[in-house]
This record gives structure tokens, sequence and C-alpha cells, in this order.
């Protein structure tokens, strides 16, 4: 079941955001993804994620998606305004960016250095859609699909570990925002 919280449009500049993003080159993620086996964390909490990205999404041409961060490529005050409008203390976010005929795969959000407040159940993960609802854009968590979503429309995850991906078979690059903060 969707989980609105609501729509961040009037505590945050959608456009402006994106436009911001824009200027700057981002990081570029392709298949295949690296992966370290040798990490604690692959073994305890990613297997399946990993698992899935090694086998299924290996050699896929359509895997490309850029990421832009907070302090980075945009101000680190909108990840703080988003905290406060979802009722939460920020810990991470990045707006991720897919052109065009390109995909993100299915995947769980790999967080080891916030496991302590997962398993606390302290942990909130929300994604906000950035650009205006276009055509073939859409984003898919868990069982629901969110197409046409408006700008600004904020959804939390049902569990900061589902399973999502994302997809652009239109003809406009699409941008949201994945936010992950702490219940104080």
């Amino acid at each position: 079941m969707k989980n609105f919280i609501g729509n961040c449009s009037s505590v945050i500049d959608c456009e402006a955001l994106i436009a911001a993003c824009e200027l700057v080159e981002g990081n570029t993620i392709l298949a295949p993804l690296e992966i370290n086996k040798d990490d604690v964390f692959y073994k305890e909490e990613s297997k399946e994620t990993f698992d899935l990205l090694e086998t299924v999404y290996k050699n896929v041409t359509s895997v490309k998606f850029k990421h832009y961060y907070p302090g980075q490529h945009f101000d680190q005050k909108i990840v703080d305004e988003l905290g406060k409008f979802c009722g939460v203390e920020p810990l991470g976010s990045f707006v991720s960016k897919v052109e065009p005929g390109f995909c993100v795969p299915l995947h769980k959000d790999i967080m080891n250095n916030y496991k302590d407040l997962y398993l606390k159940n302290k942990l909130q993960r929300f994604v906000i859609f950035l650009s205006k609802p276009s055509f073939g854009a859409g984003f898919i968590l868990e069982d629901e699909i969110f197409y046409l979503e408006e700008q600004g429309n904020t959804y939390k995850f049902p569990d900061p570990h589902s399973w999502h991906a994302g997809f652009n078979v239109g003809t406009k690059s699409k941008h949201l925002i994945t936010f992950t903060g702490f219940l104080p």
C-alpha cells in the first residue's frame, strides 16, 4: 500500500534542484556493477541484491543512471528541509536521474552504515518525485507502481530495505530523490 506523506513542493524547489544537478556531471552507474564480495555487509545483508545484479543484470546495456549528492552536487539545506517535512533527522540522500531508454534495476538499498538504526526500527526511507509527470517514466516499490506522480509527491518506503526499481521509456529525463532519516 502506498504511504503518501504529502507534497513537498512548498518546501523545496524541485525545478531548481533538477537545474542544479544538470549543471554538474554526477556519478554515472552502469551494468555490470562492481561488487565487493569480501565486504562483511555483502555476506550478511545484501546477498539477494548482489546475486541479482551479478546474474540477471550483468550484461544488460539498459542499466544506466546518475546519482547526485548533497554537499557535493547540490545544497545540503535541501536535505535538512526534507528532514523537517518528513519528521526525521537526515542521514543520507541522493538525486537519481534516469535518461530516456534506461532503467535502474530491481534492488534493495545497501545501508550498512545505518544498520544499528535499522535494527532498532528507527530508520525511515522516502522517495520524492522531482520531475513533473512525464509519459513513460515510472518507479516501482515492492508491489506498487508510481506513474505520472505530481512533482513533489513524497512517499515512505514500507521498509528501508524494500525492493524497488525505476524505468524511463519516455522522452524526458526522470529525476527523483531518495531520502533516508531516523526517528529522533
